[in-house]
């Protein structure tokens, strides 16, 4: 039996034109092999598939989706990377995976106050090569996988290794998408004035 046949009575076929429209037939997967692909990682926890995944390449493009899965009542799982220990990016029942790890761009690193703001699509492997551009390295969990997102590690609260400089919280601030209010910042990120690239 395969994910469709579990899905709610919705108009599948509307909404992945819907989303088709938002992110190109070319970042809309469904075929069983790439379905399997997503239905586990390196954890113990049973595999199940997404009905389809969808590969947004901006936070405008993951708005729009976000919006269309809220609109038909779909769940959706987000994914930074192919690399996973928890089982948090299996999916449920009735879900599509949402493949945030094309978004990678770097958007700016303020040596002095030794911040870095990037993209979910990130994995630790890049983003320790442009620190070490700066003269900067990583607040790094013990024993980083190179290809995890940075994002995804932070929010699994990874223990992270206490660095020479002072210690803080990894991640400052976030921009979330919401079904319905749209994007919600957090932390310094969330005052009137911020300008973000």
């Amino acid at each position: 039996m395969n994910a469709s046949e579990h899905m709610p009575s919705i108009n599948l076929a509307n909404m992945k034109k819907d989303l088709m429209n938002v992110v190109g037939a070319n970042n809309i997967l469904e075929d069983p092999e790439n379905l399997e692909a997503y239905s586990k990682d390196f954890s113990l926890s049973a595999h199940r598939k997404p009905y389809l995944v969808v590969k947004p390449t901006s936070a405008e493009q993951v708005q729009k989706v976000v919006e269309i899965c809220n609109k038909y009542r779909v769940a959706l799982i987000p994914k930074s990377s192919k690399v996973g220990f928890y089982g948090a990016t299996i999916p449920d029942d009735f879900s599509i995976t949402v493949d945030l790890s094309g978004m990678k761009r770097i958007l700016d690193v303020d040596e002095r106050n030794r911040l870095v703001r990037f993209e979910p699509g990130v994995t630790w492997g890049e983003l320790q090569m442009e620190l070490e551009k700066h003269g900067l390295m990583a607040l790094i969990p013990l024993l980083p996988h190179s290809a995890k997102s940075a994002l995804t590690s932070s929010l699994e609260r990874e223990p992270s290794l206490i660095p020479k400089q002072e210690y803080q919280e990894p991640t400052l601030s976030l921009e979330v998408t919401l079904p319905s209010e749209g994007l919600f910042r957090t932390g310094p990120a969330a005052f009137a004035a911020t300008e973000l690239k």
